[in-house]
């Protein structure tokens, strides 16, 4: 056994960039990933359109029932934050300037899952275009560690959404 043999190699291509940055299901984006290599080598690219929503068969459910935990779980944290307090804003807004009862209701649940659709058909696409980008960027140790999947923010982010919620409790008494 020679010493090349028993070392793991090093990713030689973009594709194997990419799976090593998205880390677990690295197969199920790497099919998108080669959707926008195909688009990219047609004549669409040449004409200076880039690959959108609408270029993709790709759907994501778990992106579109928990949306923000998606992010945090894949290392999205800013876009994860802005979701969050999108979410607090919109509901401070329907809180304090609609009426009481299911209006109120169905504009805040209207515009989540409505948000929820477009997350779901246009974060995977944003993900593995940023999983391209760090490819060409970042040493492959680096990949591993800037990019894949953390359970382990998904739970520090679901306390930290406990804490604040019973921080609010304390402070906004129920009606």
């Amino acid at each position: 056994m020679t010493e090349e043999s028993a070392e793991p190699s090093e990713p030689r291509t973009e594709r194997e960039k990419v799976a090593l940055f998205i880390g677990r299901n690295a197969e199920r984006y790497l099919r998108l990933y080669d959707e926008m290599i195909a688009f990219e080598d047609e004549e669409q690219a040449a004409k200076g359109r880039t690959f959108r929503v609408g270029d993709a068969d790709f759907f994501s459910l778990p992106i579109l029932l928990v949306a923000p935990l998606w992010l945090v779980y894949r290392k999205f944290y800013l876009w994860a934050a802005a979701w969050f307090l999108a979410i607090f804003v919109w509901d401070l807004i329907t809180m304090n300037l609609m009426p009481e009862g299911v209006m109120s209701n169905a504009a805040f649940y209207g515009v989540v899952i409505g948000v929820s659709v477009w997350a779901a058909l246009s974060f995977p696409i944003r993900y593995v275009k940023y999983a391209r980008r760090q490819a060409k960027e970042l040493a492959p140790d680096d990949l591993t560690r800037t990019g894949g999947a953390s359970w382990l923010s998904v739970l520090a982010c679901l306390l930290i959404l406990y804490l604040f919620e019973v921080m609010l409790a304390q402070v906004i008494p129920s009606a």
